[in-house]
């Protein structure tokens, strides 16, 4: 097991499956081995003898998941069973982790994590497709935003680059899983991220502050 600089030793960051050996209702359970805190899993039940994704789950840490609801399940017009999560049932974590997409402050910071993401075997989703996502009046990244996108293109990870490091985020929990070292020098947004067509107008304020506070990240610790 390959120890990581950052937050936790990620166990299953490229994917696998836990088992729930304890289950609370709708509310969470205990599942075996752990993960780290923030990685998001589907939830596989039994369904007339085979398996359904029956909801999401998002690790708490230390064996425990809260569940969330599945968002097709809330389409009843899609006649989609409802069925609780039981113990022995599956979870499928970090599924779509080879599927990244990064936010960087300009073009060589950008190009460099691209190199070292497609290097180590990941997909890397344009960072144009979430400019063209946003809302119009927006200037930075909403967590919605970020959630919805991760949705629609299964992105597995968010990639930021600030000043603790390379950050990543899960793509549907935005909690970080891991940290990483970065040597490329102090960190500036003066454009909210940097895509391969943007107009975006330079400002003097760093975007990063921002990103701080709408994705969390006050509270990293290295």
């Amino acid at each position: 097991m390959k120890r990581v600089v950052g937050i936790l030793v990620v166990t299953l960051l490229w994917g696998g499956e836990g088992i729930l050996v304890k289950v609370d209702g709708t509310k969470g359970g205990i599942v075996e081995p752990p993960v780290p805190k923030g990685v998001t899993g589907y939830v596989i039940c039994n369904y007339l003898n085979r398996g359904i994704i029956c909801g999401m789950a998002m690790s708490l840490g230390d064996g425990r998941v809260t569940f969330k609801v599945f968002d097709s399940l809330k389409n009843r017009a899609m006649a989609l069973p409802i069925v609780l999560p039981q113990k022995g049932d599956k979870i499928i974590f970090g599924k779509d982790y080879r599927r990244v997409l990064i936010l960087a402050p300009n073009s060589n910071t950008y190009f460099q994590l691209v190199n070292r993401y497609q290097k180590e075997g990941n997909k890397v989703i344009s960072s144009d497709l979430l400019a063209l996502f946003m809302e119009e009046e927006e200037d930075i990244p909403t967590r919605e935003d970020l959630i919805n996108l991760a949705k629609k293109l299964n992105i597995g990870r968010y990639v930021i680059l600030t000043n603790r490091g390379i950050v990543e985020l899960d793509g549907l929990s935005l909690q970080p899983i891991r940290i990483l070292k970065w040597d490329g020098g102090k960190i500036s947004y003066k454009i909210p991220f940097f895509t391969s067509y943007s107009n975006w107008e330079s400002v003097d304020e760093n975007f990063l502050n921002r990103y701080k506070e709408e994705l969390k990240l006050n509270n990293l610790k290295r």
